[in-house]
């Protein structure tokens, strides 16, 4: 019966957490935890200099320099790939901060992520994150605020997938 009353307590919990996103286009697992199969298309906005040294969610300085972002409801210290609907340019980032602020923004980069996305050149983009598990490798360099190994855009992945496939050279009759 006690452990039936803790099953009970941590799916009610786990399900509060995971109302907290506003996007409709979301996808969770059917398990309940948000984290492993989260995906979603938004707007993404970034913040640079102005906050510089300033105390993330997470408890660390804010480094405009390093690939991180800001999510409302990832866990902190989560890893995200982010890819731009517009070119299809994918990168990888690390979850410290919480935000954006405003209600129709999905994610917040830091300057160097949206600078490697190729979207600082303007306030917003639209974008397409999903939560992964980086190689060892990615994770440490994330972690140390480095970019991560330079990711194919999605669109070029489907190519070479259509590439590979193999036509027979014969047929039934």
């Amino acid at each position: 019966m006690r452990s039936s009353a803790r099953v009970l307590c941590l799916a009610f919990a786990l399900g509060a957490c995971s109302n907290a996103h506003d996007s409709v286009g979301a996808t969770f697992p059917a398990g309940g935890g948000l984290y492993g199969s989260y995906q979603d298309t938004g707007l993404a906005s970034w913040y640079g200099e102005e906050l510089s040294g300033n105390r993330t969610a997470s408890g660390e300085a804010f480094d405009p320099g390093a690939m991180t972002a800001a999510h409302r409801t990832l866990p902190l210290g989560s890893f995200v790939e982010v890819t731009s609907v517009e070119t299809g340019r994918s990168i990888l980032v690390r979850i410290n901060d919480r935000g954006p602020g405003r209600k129709d923004r999905m994610i917040d980069l830091s300057r160097a992520a949206a600078h490697l996305l190729g979207t600082d050149g303007r306030q917003i983009a639209r974008v397409r994150i999903r939560a992964i598990i980086p190689t060892m490798q990615d994770a440490s360099l994330l972690r140390a605020g480095k970019a991560a190994a330079a990711r194919m855009p999605a669109f070029t992945q489907a190519a070479s997938f259509d590439a590979l496939t193999v036509q027979p050279r014969w047929r039934s009759a």
